[in-house]
């Protein structure tokens, strides 16, 4: 099953960080490396979502992708953005 998800990053996400991504990367889970297997990920706008109760701090620009998996581990998506350096 796909599931889609909404991410806005530490940072101006490029091309060779979307591709790493799109192919899957090595994350650790449970003391353990794995690579997440391959998924859709693409570029976005910054979505229209409701306002946050605690505002998210902000130390430089940040980037929005949209990134569908077809698995579920552990804080996958955190895990990978944070893996081509960019953590959410």
């Amino acid at each position: 099953m796909e599931k889609e998800y909404y991410a806005e990053l530490d940072g101006e996400i490029g091309d060779k960080e979307i591709e790493q991504l799109s192919r899957g990367v090595v994350i650790r889970l449970r003391g353990k490396t794995y690579r997440t297997l391959p998924c859709k990920v693409r570029k976005i706008n910054p979505p229209d979502l409701p306002e946050r109760k605690v505002p998210v701090r902000k130390h430089r620009p940040t980037s929005w992708i949209s990134i569908t998996i077809n698995e579920g581990k552990n804080r996958q998506v955190r895990k990978m953005t944070a893996a081509v350096g960019f953590p959410v």
